[in-house]
């Protein structure tokens, strides 16, 4: 029984070591074709900052050098001025952020369209959305 339990574990290393080398070397290729991932697929211009965020990630990494929870990984890789790390003190502290993307709802999006608008820019600094969901008949 034992013999078996260690052949078939054996097995299963083997195998999942050459699945893993084999996904890298895809995962590489894959990334070597193709310059940037669009953040949809209506904005296909529009790059995903994933090498900035992970760059912010970094310095935050190194100011603080402790283990970060995911969401402080969020938070910290969108902050405006990531060298400032080391002054924030939780629950007293405003953080900078600097979002990829701005979701609004119907009810609150009204005014800040408005304001858009009246600002006279050409366009967003980061792709926006609008969420309908009060102007649905249920």
């Amino acid at each position: 029984f034992w013999s078996v339990c260690v052949e078939s574990m054996s097995l299963f290393n083997s195998l999942s070591s050459k699945a893993f080398r084999h996904s890298t070397l895809l995962s590489h290729s894959c990334a070597s074709r193709r310059s940037f991932v669009a953040i949809s697929n209506f904005e296909t211009e529009v790059e995903l900052p994933y090498k900035k965020l992970v760059d912010k990630l970094q310095i935050v990494r190194k100011k603080l050098n402790k283990p970060l929870t995911l969401a402080e990984k969020v938070v910290y890789s969108h902050l405006d001025d990531p060298e400032s790390v080391g002054a924030v003190k939780r629950g007293d502290s405003y953080l900078k952020l600097r979002p990829d993307r701005v979701a609004m709802q119907d009810a609150t999006a009204q005014m800040a369209v408005l304001q858009f608008i009246s600002s006279g820019l050409p366009k967003t600094q980061v792709p926006s959305t609008i969420h309908c969901d009060h102007l649905i008949r249920a």
